[in-house]
């Protein structure tokens, strides 16, 4: 599969992969940030996918693999307290 091959059926992908990426981060902005980082990183691999190979699949494990590529940003993510919206503007 070329590059412009996976750019013309990613955009059926995107709504799976960003219910994927949500699941991972908990969080609306990081999913969205995964599944951006993920697509660039298809396209710019897009060569490299076997044509037995079903590219969604291909998308998951690249969204996983780059959301496991920082194990840092999300382990500190997950370990940091919530804060509630109230207790946040009072010091008390």
């Amino acid at each position: 599969m070329s590059c412009m091959d996976l750019s013309l059926i990613l955009p059926d992908m995107l709504p799976q992969l960003w219910s994927f990426a949500l699941r991972l981060t908990e969080n609306e902005y990081e999913a969205e940030e995964l599944v951006h980082r993920a697509c660039a990183r298809g396209l710019e691999n897009a060569h490299t996918l076997c044509g037995d190979a079903p590219p969604l699949d291909w998308m998951f494990a690249i969204v996983y693999s780059v959301w496991r590529s920082n194990p840092i940003d999300h382990a500190l993510r997950r370990g940091a307290p919530k804060k509630s919206p109230i207790r946040s503007h009072y010091p008390f």
